[in-house]
C-alpha cells in the first residue's frame, strides 16, 4: 500500500501567515485611528478659526468697541474678545483717530488638552474720535 502525500500548508506556515496578517491589520488600525484624530482636530481648528474671524468682523458692529471686552460660550468653545488702545510707535506723532487692537481668542478642549487660537486686528476707535 502506497501512501500518497497530501498537498496543503503545514501548521507552521499557517501560523506565520496569521502572524503577518495580525501585524499588518494592527498597523493599519493604528494608522486609521491617527488619521481620524487628526481629521477631528482639523475640523475643530477650522471651526475655531471661523468663530474668531466672525468675532473680529462683528467687533464694533454688533457691540460697541470697549476696553472691557466680552466673554461668551458657544457649544464646546469659549470665546473672548478684548480691546486695548494701540499707541503710535515711539517718536511718531499720535494717530489722527485713536486706534484699538482687537483680539479674538477661542479656546476648546481636545483629548490632548486645552487648545487656543487668537487673531488680532486694528480698528479705528470712532467713539473717542474728535
Amino acid at each position: 500500500m502506497t501512501r500518497s502525500r497530501s498537498r496543503g500548508f503545514t501548521l507552521l506556515e499557517v501560523t506565520i501567515a496569521f502572524a503577518i496578517l495580525a501585524v499588518s491589520l494592527g498597523t493599519l488600525y493604528a494608522l486609521f485611528a491617527t488619521t481620524i484624530q487628526r481629521s477631528a482636530h482639523e475640523a475643530r481648528l477650522n471651526q475655531a478659526l471661523s468663530l474668531a474671524q466672525s468675532m473680529l468682523a462683528r467687533a464694533g458692529a454688533d457691540r460697541p468697541l470697549q476696553e472691557a471686552g466680552f466673554h461668551e460660550k458657544w457649544h464646546n468653545y469659549e470665546c473672548d474678545l478684548t480691546q486695548a488702545p494701540f499707541a503710535s510707535p515711539a517718536g511718531q506723532p499720535d494717530y489722527t483717530v485713536p486706534m484699538l487692537r482687537v483680539t479674538a481668542t477661542v479656546s476648546w478642549m481636545e483629548p490632548a488638552g486645552k487648545r487656543e487660537l487668537s487673531l488680532a486686528t486694528l480698528r479705528l476707535n470712532q467713539r473717542t474720535a474728535p
